[in-house]
């Protein structure tokens, strides 16, 4: 503040000191700068709180590295000093003393925060369902350990989940959206094998019919082949419904679509059966020789006459 301000501040809001010698105001100002003891312990609080955490937060640091507890007082406890001193150009007294990180303490340390996680870890699992797993091992000095590793679900709620989504969501439409990742024409293969396949189920099913649905599905292939080698994607509803297909995509990737199809439907119809060896013949309903089911009435040696149903020719 200017010194003409000063003066019309003292005169304006306190005129009863306005009087004053400069040793009166002089004594006012070392009066408010001298500390009390109020403040002093506030501070000595604080700096001590401050080293409290401190020193937990380096014991777990050094429980983190599986160094040995000594190194505390051995290697942190110079290093803060050396920093202090050098860097900050201050001493480094009073800041050591509220840090204590001797032997003992880090181990006390160290042990009280290892208890309160598994206090933790335990209350949480008494109040949710978890899977155990149990391992058994041995320690360098052959003392058996069993190891327990549980799985539980930290929380139930779905903001946790949502803001994934949010995150991921416009990457993963993308990605969705490639032509890379336009497989949606396998559902339709996998229809008709699927259909194929619950015809040769079941205990009613005979060897004649199971010879019948694998020579329609190897006729269905071949028709399929030859349909999409034309362009012809009647039999692949899945499949026109893909970008792929639509009018700006290039020929390009058409013909790579309509190739990879094509090796699939080989692949079908190398491994299927074309004729199937049954080891019998098979005799057709308009084809059967009645005259080994009914003998003729004129021959009078028929009841020396075996009577099949089927032989071989």
């Amino acid at each position: 503040m200017k010194p003409s301000r000063m003066k019309e501040h003292l005169m304006k809001i306190h005129p009863d000191k306005a009087d004053k010698e400069r040793s009166f105001f002089q004594a006012l100002k070392e009066k408010h700068g001298r500390r009390v003891i109020s403040s002093l312990f506030t501070r000595t609080s604080s700096q001590n709180d401050s080293g409290l955490i401190a020193s937990y937060n380096i014991s777990l640091l050094i429980a983190k590295c599986g160094q040995s507890f000594t190194i505390g007082e051995k290697l942190v406890i110079p290093v803060i000093k050396e920093v202090i001193s050098t860097v900050m150009e201050r001493d480094p007294t009073q800041v050591l003393k509220s840090i204590p990180l001797s032997n003992d303490t880090v181990a006390r340390r160290i042990n009280e925060m290892g208890a309160d996680t598994e206090e933790q870890l335990c209350a949480i699992l008494r109040d949710s369902p978890f899977s155990l797993q149990l391992d058994e091992t041995t320690t360098s000095d052959n003392n058996a350990l069993l190891m327990a590793y549980v799985r539980y679900r930290a929380s139930d709620s779905d903001e946790i989940i949502v803001e994934y989504l949010e995150k991921v969501d416009a990457a993963l439409g993308e990605r969705m959206s490639s032509s890379r990742c336009d497989i949606m024409y396998l559902t339709d293969f996998f229809e008709k094998m699927n259909e194929a396949t619950l015809k040769l189920q079941g205990k009613d099913v005979t060897l004649v019919q199971c010879k019948a649905v694998i020579h329609s599905l190897t006729s269905r292939l071949d028709l399929y082949r030859q349909s999409i080698g034309r362009r012809h994607f009647a039999h692949f509803p899945q499949l026109t419904k893909g970008p792929l297909l639509r009018a700006e995509t290039s020929d390009v990737a058409v013909v790579y679509l309509v190739l990879g199809v094509l090796g699939i439907l080989d692949d079908l119809c190398e491994n299927l059966p074309r004729e199937w060896d049954l080891g019998c013949q098979l005799w057709g309903p308009m084809t059967f020789p009645l005259d080994r089911i009914l003998p003729n009435p004129l021959d009078t040696e028929a009841d020396h006459h075996d009577v099949g149903i089927a032989g071989s020719p």
